[in-house]
């Protein structure tokens, strides 16, 4: 089984926030959980400045001698989306916590379009906090935000189910 480590480097490399500290950290996190392989171990051991080439090369092998290929962007790009909307639904992250995480990963690309609902959502009531006023997502005051948020995850979840 993946681990939720490595799932989520796997997300941030699809969605474009991948850093070579992200391998670094995840090749640490993953010493612990399991016996270190040696391209494992000499990533885990990585210092700054790193070598992005050098970066890649043990990350690729290190997930070959754990046994994990990682998948396509696309698949890991839905399961984020899938995930983070079931997270933000069973309450293990909060509807503000959900929405800056999805607002994020939107970065303002507009291509992003499942994204654009928590992207306006963010920046309304962000608005709304500062000024008592937004122009971002109809309808959006304080007292509503965390329901609407649910509800767009729950539109994010049913795109997106059976994605993992």
């Amino acid at each position: 089984m993946i681990s939720r480590s490595t799932r989520e480097l796997f997300w941030s490399r699809a969605l474009g926030s991948y850093r070579d500290e992200d391998a670094v950290a995840w090749a640490a996190a993953e010493v612990e959980r399991q016996p270190p392989s040696p391209n494992l171990a000499a990533l885990a051991t990585s210092v700054f400045p790193y070598n992005h080439f050098e970066v890649e090369d043990l990350l690729r092998r290190a997930l070959a001698e754990i046994g994990v290929s990682e998948p396509d962007r696309a698949v890991s790009w839905r399961e984020f989306m899938y995930e983070t909307g079931r997270a933000i639904l069973e309450g293990t992250l909060t509807p503000r916590e959900g929405c800056a995480k999805l607002a994020e990963a939107h970065g303002g690309d507009i291509t992003r379009g499942e994204f654009q609902p928590f992207y306006l959502l963010h920046l309304g009531i962000h608005d709304l906090e500062a000024e008592a006023m937004q122009w971002y997502y109809d309808g959006l005051t304080v007292q509503n935000f965390d329901e609407l948020v649910r509800r767009e995850a729950e539109v994010l979840v049913e795109a997106t189910r059976g994605t993992p």
